[in-house]
């Protein structure tokens, strides 16, 4: 994502999240930075429907184990993802 070539990212995180996924002990929580990640590249691609559906649903899961309101850093990370998503083009 350093080099802006933001449809390899894409790519690579996509197999990233297999990786966890895959996992003998995976949990999605474990995949936040990868889908965090994954929301931000499509986000720069304008692929903005992508974008909000990677980070709501990790959002969603980090809520089922932290819950609403939890303290951890992730959670600010994805509501401004989130927040600017939906400001900006809904």
């Amino acid at each position: 994502m350093m080099m802006r070539d933001y449809e390899s990212a894409v790519g690579v995180l996509e197999q990233a999240l297999d990786v966890y996924k895959n996992l003998e002990k995976s949990t999605p929580i474990m995949a936040t930075l990868p889908a965090a990640n994954m929301g931000l590249a499509c986000w720069f691609l304008k692929r903005y429907d992508d974008a909000y559906k990677v980070l709501i649903d990790i959002l969603r899961e980090r809520e089922k184990v932290f819950g609403v309101n939890d303290n951890e850093s992730f959670k600010f990370v994805l509501h401004v993802n989130i927040e600017l998503l939906t400001l900006t083009f809904y």
